[in-house]
């Protein structure tokens, strides 16, 4: 009689612990599966976005190059590229020329290929473009402007500073955009929009330049 309860309760604790592994298996199997399908939809997002913005490049870049002739400088992918808001700024850069295309609230431009030039100062401003809008009512202009900025191998890192909203790029192939947006007095004597200064890797100041 002991030996057959015995057997009874080994099969009964073998049968639960059968049951217990298929349910713990069934638990892991659908943990699996819903971390999969979240990890595919946040990577399936983040690729949708990566298209868009990419989309957004090659629909500017092909209006630019229909506007002015090889504006891309043959390049497959902008040098820089910078978005404020809806505005979007390219900028293709080879050993020689430069080449900025904008798309901003008055429509696309695009500037010629540029011959790049070489200054003694270690940063200097090559070019700007953007908006300037009477403020209604008052004795003020509002910007919207880019500008690209050359600087030697000297800088590492570059700050801008202006009375308004302001950003620069991180240097590449020597180059940077900015962009600001404030209200300003265009009329005021040695109007600037800002002051752009470089850094060299220590972190020490190396020279500065005014936007205009």
């Amino acid at each position: 009689m002991g030996a057959h309860l015995s057997s009874k309760l080994r099969r009964s604790l073998i049968a639960t612990l059968i049951v217990a592994a298929l349910v713990f298996g069934a638990f892991l199997v659908g943990n699996h599966t819903h971390s999969s399908s979240a990890l595919q939809e946040q990577h399936s997002s983040f690729v949708k976005l990566a298209a868009q913005s990419r989309a957004d490049t090659t629909k500017l870049t092909d209006a630019c190059t229909r506007m002015a002739p090889n504006a891309s400088l043959n390049l497959k992918a902008p040098t820089i590229e910078s978005r404020h808001g809806t505005d979007l700024a390219l900028l293709f850069v080879t050993r020689t020329h430069y080449s900025l295309c904008l798309k901003g609230s008055a429509g696309n431009s695009v500037s010629h290929p540029i011959e790049i030039t070489q200054r003694p100062n270690p940063v200097y401003e090559l070019e700007s473009v953007g908006d300037l809008n009477k403020v209604k009512g008052l004795a003020l202009y509002a910007t919207n402007e880019w500008f690209v900025v050359r600087v030697s191998s000297l800088i590492t890192t570059l700050k801008v500073v202006t009375i308004g909203r302001s950003d620069v790029t991180s240097i590449h192939d020597g180059f940077a955009l900015v962009h600001e947006s404030e209200r300003v007095d265009p009329g005021v004597k040695g109007f600037s929009y800002g002051v752009v200064v470089g850094f060299n890797a220590g972190g020490g100041f190396v020279s500065s330049a005014s936007l205009k």
